[in-house]
C-alpha cells in the first residue's frame, strides 16, 4: 500500500501532524494511532517508524538496504508486536521491557517500537506497558495502535499523543476498488470491513471469504425454495466449511451486510450494488421481515460462540429466516 499518498489524500490532519514532526524532530514518545476496523494503522505506524529512522527530516524514501535489514530482523533498535489475532501476553511486553532497557541504539540513537492492536493486552500485561510509557528509555518512541479506542484504559490514554484517522467516504473507496479491478459486490462487500481500496483489493483474493461469499450467493439466490436451499446449503457450503469457523462467520458477516442493503433499497430504491439487483430483490420479496432477520443472523454469529453444532445453527437459521 502507499502510505504516503493514503495519508496524504485521505488523513489531512494526521499527515500534517507527521510532516511537522519529522522536519522539526519534534515526536512524542508515545502515540496511539485510532481507527476503525480495515484502517491500516499497523502499516501507517512503520512507515511512520520509517521515516524516524531515514532522519532525513521528511516522509520515507524506499531504501531496499533498511527493508532488507528489516526483513531479516538485523534491525536490533526495532520491535513489533502485534495483538491483531491473538493476546498480547505480559510476557512480550517485559520483553520488549528487557530489549529497550539493554540495547544500545545502532543509529542516531532512537529505538522505535509498535504494538498493534494494544486493545488486546492481557490485563497483566497493561501494568508493565503502562510503567514502560511513564518511564521510557532515551531516544524511545511508541506507536501503539487500537480499532476500538473505547476499550484503551484512560492511563494509557494519557500517556499517548492519540491520532484519530477517519474513516474513507465509502462511495469513493467503493469506486477507488473498482478502479483497481475489484468487482462490484466485492468492493460493496468489503467497503464495510476495511478503509483502504489495497486492503479491499488484498482480501478479495482471501481463500476464506472466496468461500464465504460463495455460500452468501447461494443462501440468496436459492430463497425462492426453501426446501432447495436448505439441501445447496448442506450440501455445497456446509459439507466442506462447516469446520472453518472463520468462513462461517464471514459468510454470516456478508448475509447481514447483504440484508441490511436490501432494506436501504426497499426503502430509497438506491442501491450501490447496481450490477447484483436481483439478489436484492430475492431477499425483498421472499423475506417478510427483513429487520428481524437481520437480527437472527447476529444472535446466531454470537451463538456460535457456545455452541459447536455450526450446521444444526445454520439449518434452524433457515427454518427461521423466513419469518413465518
Amino acid at each position: 500500500m502507499e502510505i504516503y499518498n493514503y495519508l496524504k489524500d485521505y488523513q489531512k490532519i494526521p499527515y500534517q501532524l507527521f510532516k511537522k514532526a519529522l522536519e522539526n524532530n519534534s515526536f512524542s514518545h508515545a502515540y496511539l494511532l485510532s481507527g476503525q476496523q480495515g484502517t491500516p494503522l499497523l502499516d501507517i505506524a512503520l512507515f511512520i517508524a520509517k521515516s524516524i529512522y531515514q532522519d532525513n527530516h521528511t516522509f520515507y524514501n524506499y531504501d531496499e538496504n533498511f527493508e532488507e535489514k528489516l526483513k531479516n530482523s538485523y534491525i536490533d533498535n526495532f520491535l513489533i508486536i502485534d495483538g491483531k489475532d491473538q493476546k498480547i501476553k505480559i510476557d512480550e511486553i517485559r520483553n520488549l521491557e528487557n530489549i529497550f532497557s539493554k540495547t544500545t541504539a545502532s543509529k542516531n540513537n532512537i529505538k522505535i517500537y509498535i504494538i498493534n492492536c494494544v486493545e488486546n493486552l492481557r490485563d497483566n500485561a497493561v501494568s508493565v506497558l503502562l510503567k514502560f510509557l511513564e518511564e521510557p528509555p532515551k531516544d524511545t518512541y511508541a506507536f501503539l495502535t487500537t480499532e476500538n479506542e473505547y476499550k484503551i484504559l484512560p492511563t494509557i490514554k494519557s500517556r499517548t499523543q492519540i491520532i484519530k484517522f477517519s474513516p474513507l467516504n465509502r462511495r469513493v473507496l467503493i469506486e477507488n476498488s473498482i478502479v483497481l479491478g475489484i468487482s462490484q459486490l466485492d468492493a460493496f462487500l468489503l467497503s464495510n470491513m476495511f478503509n483502504s481500496e489495497e486492503a479491499i483489493k488484498e482480501f478479495s483474493l482471501n481463500e476464506d471469504y472466496l468461500k464465504s461469499k460463495d455460500g452468501m450467493i447461494l443462501f440468496i439466490e436459492n430463497l425462492p425454495n426453501r426446501k432447495l436451499l436448505r439441501l445447496s446449503i448442506e450440501h455445497n457450503f456446509l459439507s466442506v466449511n462447516s469446520k472453518n469457523l472463520n468462513v462461517i462467520k464471514l459468510f454470516l458477516d456478508l448475509l447481514i451486510i447483504m440484508f441490511k442493503e436490501s432494506l436501504n433499497y426497499k426503502i430509497t430504491n438506491s442501491t450501490a450494488l447496481t450490477n447484483e439487483i436481483d439478489l436484492l430483490t430475492n431477499i425483498i420479496k421472499y423475506i417478510s421481515n427483513i429487520n428481524k432477520a437481520i437480527l437472527l443472523l447476529m444472535n446466531l454469529k454470537e451463538e456460535m460462540n457456545y455452541n459447536i453444532n455450526v450446521n444444526l445453527l445454520i439449518i434452524n437459521l433457515i427454518n427461521k429466516v423466513y419469518g413465518e
